[in-house]
């Protein structure tokens, strides 16, 4: 079996919410080019999506393509990612085959709160246009207090 596999465990989804996966997958710029390649987030039980390419083929000046799988509902907090490059039998030759992988990542699409369902967070951060760092430092230091009216709009269907 010439294959090769990497596994990581994923946390910190919220249940209900849509996410994608997204990579960018190259070959090598030789005769052979790559070899198949499929990224799997958990298991088959889970029904979820994957991306899976039967041969990963360089592509003239083009390090890496995108790509990007259906959207998809988390049903837990958590699930194994998987990262598989593997020679099929029909790969002639199967010698000197290689995938490059980069830039893995679950992308939230959006969430769909339930009326009475409450949503937390663990972090929430503003980011206002007018502001850098060195100000906000400069304010902090001098003791200088500031208001943030945050406004979350909910649009229903």
């Amino acid at each position: 079996d010439q294959s090769a596999s990497v596994s990581q465990d994923i946390t910190g989804l919220v249940v209900g919410a849509y996410y994608r996966l997204s990579v960018m997958i190259g070959a090598r710029s030789t005769a052979t080019g790559g070899a198949a390649f499929a990224l799997t987030l958990g298991t088959t039980l889970d029904r979820l999506p994957s991306i899976s390419l039967p041969v990963v083929n360089y592509v003239l000046g083009q390090d890496a393509l995108y790509y990007e799988s259906d959207q998809f509902i988390a049903r837990k907090t958590s699930y194994t990612l998987s990262i598989r490059s593997f020679i099929t039998a029909d790969m002639k030759p199967p010698n000197g085959r290689l995938n490059f992988v980069d830039d893995v990542k679950i992308n939230f699409i959006n969430y769909n709160m339930l009326e009475g369902e409450i949503l937390r967070f663990k972090s929430f951060r503003v980011l206002d246009a007018d502001s850098i760092p060195a100000i906000e430092e400069v304010l902090a230091r001098n003791g200088a207090d500031f208001d943030v009216l945050i406004t979350l709009t909910c649009k229903y269907g």
